[in-house]
């Protein structure tokens, strides 16, 4: 690794290109015939990356009105398949590392700053693949090898839809060590689904009770508070059983009342995480075994008319598949921010 202690010094272009979510790749066979190409996407997320956690003040206003009814349905599941395969050894650009028989990465950057330390990596797809029509990588799970022999597993992935084909991970440190390389231990299968709740209120504030749903066979997703008021509200939720499952939850919420004609859908905070200000567009949302939503203050003129809240909850969720691929990270440039 070279060190550049004033920075990154240059900066890979975005490709000017329409965003596309993973779950609009399919895998495509691979075909003789075609060109022999590696295709390079995107651009490391970037370099001049600096983040600060924040705490957001939440009113402690008590609830008023205790909800009635509450009723659940749990809607159509889909599934983002990442099959696990010995990786090839060859169809990839110099300098790039086979993750599966479909894509290979390269390691581009490095931020160290403070206990924090952030790996970039650009993509390219294998030779023979169109890589408008392969599944790319969706996330995995990482371990850092650090220069005392030790490692430490990732906290964080980010994609950005923005910066197709790239990717950063996120580990925190001990003091005095260096990262030597990266090793991609499990593979991530990404999976979604729909629940609905409907609950009868007299005005705002609310309390809604506690619910529980059977995200996927020994996973349960569960709402422990969920309050709306005129100010705003919060949803704290979080994952019961399977330990290795992560995920993410956004709400819609919809507001009925006999003085409006149309229903009124409050507002969620997307995306609650302390990362929030590290890309505009997620491409792949964070996910965790637990968090707090926030609601924004809803758009109603009068709050003690609601009579009704639905909500849709979309859920995706992580499972990982085994993996075990070692990429070095000696020639990665470096940039060190002291704190």
């Amino acid at each position: 690794m070279t060190d550049e202690n004033s920075g990154f010094s240059e900066l890979l272009k975005t490709p000017l290109e329409k965003p596309k979510r993973p779950g609009d790749r399919s895998r495509r066979e691979q075909a003789p015939s075609l060109p022999v190409a590696a295709v390079i996407g995107g651009l490391v997320i970037g370099a001049g990356i600096v983040l600060a956690g924040f705490t957001v003040a939440r009113s402690s206003e008590e609830p008023v009105t205790a909800p009635t009814v509450a009723t659940s349905i749990q809607q159509t599941t889909t599934t983002t398949a990442a099959p696990t395969t010995v990786a090839p050894t060859s169809g990839l650009p110099t300098g790039f590392v086979a993750l599966n028989d479909r894509v290979g990465v390269r390691p581009v950057r490095i931020l160290h700053r403070g206990s924090e330390v952030f790996v970039s990596f650009v993509t390219a797809v294998l030779t023979g693949l169109d890589p408008e029509e392969t599944s790319g990588f969706n996330g995995g799970k990482w371990q850092l090898l650090l220069d005392d022999e030790t490692t430490v597993e990732n906290d964080q992935e980010f994609f950005d839809a923005l910066a197709r084909g790239s990717f950063t991970v996120k580990f925190t440190v001990p003091d005095g060590v260096s990262p030597t390389g990266v090793r991609l231990a499990g593979e991530a299968l990404r999976n979604s689904t729909a629940f609905q709740s409907e609950v009868s209120v007299e005005g705002l504030p609310a309390t809604l009770p506690r619910e529980e749903f059977a995200v996927d066979g020994d996973v349960t997703l569960v709402i422990d508070e969920m309050e709306i008021r005129e100010d705003g509200g919060l949803i704290n939720w979080q994952l019961e059983g399977n330990s290795d499952v992560t995920a993410s939850v956004q709400p819609m919420i919809i507001s009925h009342n006999s003085n409006q004609s149309f229903p009124t859908v409050l507002p969620v905070r997307s995306f609650s995480s302390t990362f929030d200000f590290f890309s505009p567009i997620f491409d792949v949302p964070p996910t965790s075994r637990s968090d707090t939503l926030e609601l924004e203050p809803p758009p109603l003129a009068d709050v003690s008319v609601v009579e009704r809240l639905e909500i849709e909850w979309f859920v995706s969720w992580v499972v990982y598949l085994p993996a075990n691929v070692e990429i070095p990270l000696e020639d990665v440039p470096l940039a060190r921010v002291e704190l």
